[in-house]
């Protein structure tokens, strides 16, 4: 006789029934238990349980409704399992890769009950489908404890496989995979009602997928509605390059930030003549867009492994060792002294530029580059004066006029854009007084946007001049510690370091919210994090107490709970928000993305952003057609033919950088 075993169904059904019963406790802790049981894991165990059912082959496994090439984009899918919404599949997906188990017939001279070779050997059975063998291929295969993630993924993969050439799945190929992949793609299907979903774990999504897969995504991500936005790009790539191809046959290195506008540049480019696979790219992690990163696999661009899923303590060492990879490969086989090749170093940074002098400075005379940020900058000035001059023609596109009276605007805008858009996300209030930290460029305009939505700005800036101008403009201005103290709101602008969260939590207000407004990840000193030498400080709060409920990472933040993340994003990753909480005394601060740049979690609008893509464009073009070592400005008549076709582009809508307002445009993510 078959003893039926009990489905998953049923037992959750069954445990979620039973009362809660613990031996040594009073009677009221017994009650508090059981109604935390109550409030949290029983709820997930009938969710899971209804789930189950839904997902019984002849429930759902039905896919005749959907016709052929209307199938949902891979992307969505992606992202709706990733989503609070998709998290309690989890539990099922770990059901469903369950292998079966036998008792092993091998006998063991150990006489030891307890070893593990007395215990029953795993036995696979043949997976019934091609659904099941990914699922199980990822479960076996997880060894650093992200089974779930891995789980979710495997779905992913599975999906990938029947995907068309326009990222949509082909649900009759989908059929093939078995019931379970049927039923859930059906169940996906109608949670989704086939709308585009949000990504909620920006730079983290991708990680764990295979390029195939990766690249199966981005067949589903369509940057053209963006990049049509870009009229006044088109315009300066028309005057620069007429008929001509100024760069045909160069070989292009560039480290930049991967998000949707970079298309402009990269379409600029292969018109100029540089063939696509003679491109490197190389992403900041923390601010690579995924949904850009899997659109460059899709179309062919050779990209850098590390352009996602990085950190806060990692991005800055990485680059440089990302940069030295990329160099030595497109290096490889050349010689440097007879060698007619071009090489063109597009560097955000100045790690490109770093790597180069420093390991491979031989070859510099074959190079010539470009220099967008003023921390790149501020790398090549501390490497001449320690006795490394430039040895190859590089534009200084940072310290451009252009760059200056509009980019910088913009910056100041996205900062506060961004830091309410995250605030809103966790339903906190803009506080009432902010305090900027540092008064150059970026603070400046940082403070104007605050003045302009009616909040109170403290200055903090050592010198007088910006002392002078900040009182003109509306500011208050005092010492750090007393500006430190009252603020609510902390915005470091410096591109120095303007605080360590740590070394500078007792000088911060209780409750304080930090943001990085500047242009690289050690603003907040939150780069430091981990380092030797460091663990006892940091020890001393409890930075990392959170509750992951339901794919949503939870904390509590001055009494009420604060999403920090969610799916499967990590402590110290961009996508992720952190608390940090003095243990002696119970004061509490959160720090925004992690002290990632706050600005950098997406695009700015292509309307706006488009001039700094076309003095990209212009300063690669000039810096190729240099043959003189030095650094050098960018020619002031294409700065002043880019300035015009921008500004008539945002006349004809109605904006300007005097005045950059983001609320008035349409969404500018993919």
């Amino acid at each position: 006789m078959t003893i039926r075993q009990p489905t998953f169904v049923e037992r959750a059904r069954r445990e979620a029934a039973k009362p809660l019963r613990i031996g040594d406790l009073t009677p009221a802790e017994t009650t508090a238990l059981h109604d935390a049981w109550r409030e949290q894991l029983k709820p997930s165990l009938i969710a899971a349980a209804v789930e189950q059912r839904k997902l019984r082959s002849d429930d759902l496994a039905r896919l005749d409704g959907f016709r052929p090439g209307t199938g949902l984009v891979l992307d969505d899918v992606l992202d709706f399992l990733l989503s609070p919404q998709g998290a309690p599949l989890q539990l099922l997906l770990e059901q469903h890769s369950r292998p079966d188990h036998r008792p092993s017939s091998v006998s063991f001279i150990d006489d030891d009950e307890d070893s593990p070779f007395r215990q029953p050997a795993p036995y696979n059975t043949p997976a019934p489908d091609s659904f099941t063998a990914h699922l199980r291929e990822a479960r076996l295969t997880d060894v650093i404890g992200d089974a779930p993630q891995q789980l979710l993924r495997a779905v992913v993969k599975s999906f990938a496989e029947a995907t068309g050439n326009n990222g949509r799945i082909d649900v009759d190929k989908v059929k093939t995979q078995g019931p379970v992949a049927s039923a859930l793609y059906t169940l996906i299907a109608e949670r989704t009602k086939g709308s585009a979903q949000n990504n909620t774990q920006q730079g983290q999504k991708l990680v764990g997928l295979d390029d195939a897969t990766v690249a199966r995504v981005g067949r589903g991500v369509d940057v053209a509605p963006i990049r049509s936005r870009m009229v006044a790009f088109d315009a300066v790539v028309d005057t620069m390059l007429g008929d001509t191809q100024p760069l045909k046959g160069v070989k292009v290195i560039a480290i930049q930030h991967l998000m949707p506008t970079l298309s402009g540049v990269l379409d600029g480019l292969e018109r100029a003549g540089v063939d696509r696979k003679d491109m490197r790219l190389i992403g900041k992690s923390y601010s690579t867009v995924d949904e850009m990163y899997a659109w460059l696999i899709a179309n062919h661009y050779v990209v850098h492994d590390g352009s996602i899923g990085g950190n806060a303590q990692s991005v800055e060492e990485h680059l440089v060792e990302a940069a030295r990879d990329v160099l030595e490969e497109m290096f490889d086989g050349i010689d440097p002294t007879t060698s007619k090749e071009r090489f063109l170093l597009a560097d955000d940074g100045g790690k490109l530029l770093y790597a180069l002098h420093t390991f491979f400075p031989q070859y510099a005379p074959l190079c010539a580059g470009f220099e967008q940020t003023a921390r790149g900058i501020q790398v090549l000035d501390k490497m001449q004066a320690e006795g490394t001059p430039v040895a190859c023609p590089i534009v200084n596109m940072a310290r451009s006029e252009l760059k200056s009276n509009s980019e910088i605007p913009l910056i100041g805008e996205n900062v506060v854009f961004d830091t309410l858009r995250a605030l809103d996300d966790l339903k906190m209030a803009m506080p009432k007084t902010a305090a900027v930290l540092g008064y150059g460029p970026v603070g400046q305009q940082v403070a104007r946007a605050l003045l302009a939505r009616g909040v109170a700005v403290v200055v903090v800036d050592p010198d007088p001049k910006m002392q002078a101008l900040a009182r003109a403009a509306g500011c208050d201005v005092q010492a750090r510690d007393a500006a430190l103290k009252d603020a609510g709101l902390v915005i470091g602008c410096t591109g120095r370091g303007a605080l360590n969260v740590v070394d500078d939590h007792h000088l911060l207000k209780d409750g304080a919210i930090l943001v990085n407004g500047a242009s690289g990840n050690h603003e907040l000193g939150t780069q430091d994090f981990g380092k030797p030498g460091r663990f006892f400080l940091e020890a001393g709060f409890e930075a990392d107490r959170f509750d992951i409920r339901g794919g949503t990472v939870t904390a509590r933040f001055q009494g009420q709970p604060v999403v920090l993340g969610r799916g499967g994003a990590k402590l110290g990753s961009a996508s992720m928000h952190r608390v940090m909480r003095a243990k002696e005394t119970g004061k509490e601060v959160l720090v925004l993305r992690s002290g990632h740049v706050i600005n950098l979690g997406r695009d700015l609008p292509p309307e706006f952003i488009q001039v700094t893509r076309a003095l990209v464009f212009a300063s690669m073009v000039q810096a190729a057609a240099s043959r003189t070592a030095g650094v050098v400005d960018v020619d002031p008549s294409v700065q002043a033919m880019i300035s015009r076709e921008v500004d008539a582009d945002l006349a004809r809508q109605g904006l300007s950088f005097a005045d950059p307002d983001f609320s008035r445009l349409a969404s500018w993510d993919l």
